[in-house]
């Protein structure tokens, strides 16, 4: 049964004048990849000015999501929840014979995840297609995560 995860971009669901609380685009970045990792549909509210506008005080433009979209999106568009269940650590999303590993809160160079049930030929990062380290036997597999960098946004 299709499930859906119904959210807005501050805490209101209409326009209210004192509700600066927006999400930053990591946060919207986080939903729309748990709602893919947990085979939900992610519908985002924003709610519009009395003059049917967007509030002007939005930190951050929605444009900002699109371009982590333009270089991600591939993991989440057409995939379904991956073999694993979701974590902390973050998520798993399928295509196919892809596997993508969507790690949202990890700060060690090693992630075991559980026993995946098919062979894994190789395993590289989605953008720059380096190599990930991986071992994988009956116990689990193991990714050596490269240390990568922390998006920095601005608006």
């Amino acid at each position: 049964m299709p499930l859906e995860s119904s959210n807005t971009l501050n805490g209101s669901w209409g326009f209210n004048i004192g509700d600066n609380a927006y999400k930053s685009p990591e946060e919207v970045e986080e939903m729309l990849v748990r709602a893919a990792g947990y085979n939900f549909n992610l519908l985002l509210n924003i709610g519009p000015m009395a003059q049917r506008r967007n509030p002007g005080r939005i930190r951050h433009p929605p444009s900002c999501v699109g371009e982590w979209i333009s270089r991600y999106g591939t993991s989440i568009y057409g995939t379904r929840g991956g073999p694993l269940a979701p974590a902390d650590w973050g998520v798993t999303t399928q295509k196919g014979d892809t596997i993508y590993v969507h790690v949202l809160h990890w700060n060690a160079p090693l992630l075991a995840l559980a026993p995946i049930q098919r062979i894994i030929a190789s395993a590289h990062e989605l953008t720059s297609n380096s190599a990930v380290e991986f071992t994988q036997n009956s116990s689990g597999v193991v990714l050596k995560l490269p240390a990568l960098a922390k998006a920095k946004w601005t608006a």
